[in-house]
């Protein structure tokens, strides 16, 4: 913990958005028992061109846009997401990596 700072604090200072969209993902992947595989075969079948390997690279780095976040969860057959964010989060040392993932 950061000296002075309490614990909710210093969580929302230490926030890492690709973990945990990285982290979003892969549970409710999981959470549906599917392989990366078996969505790679659904987004295919939804029209989007995505192999097993590029699903497995994009969720690796937690840098995918929410265009394929969203047909990942239509595509599993997810009806609602909820995802909690800190109140008070930095952003500032993930803006760099985020513009280059676009």
């Amino acid at each position: 913990m950061i000296e002075g700072k309490s614990k909710e604090e210093a969580s929302a200072e230490s926030f890492d958005l690709r973990s945990e969209a990285k982290l979003a993902l892969k549970y409710e992947i999981q959470r549906r028992g599917l392989t990366y595989k078996q969505v790679g075969q659904k987004l295919r079948e939804r029209g989007w061109n995505e192999t097993d390997s590029s699903i497995a690279q994009r969720i690796a780095r937690g840098t995918f846009r929410l265009t394929f976040f969203m047909a990942v969860m239509i595509s599993i057959g997810a009806t609602e997401v909820s995802i909690r964010l800190p109140k008070d989060a930095s952003l500032e040392k993930d803006l760099p990596e985020l513009e280059a993932a676009d």
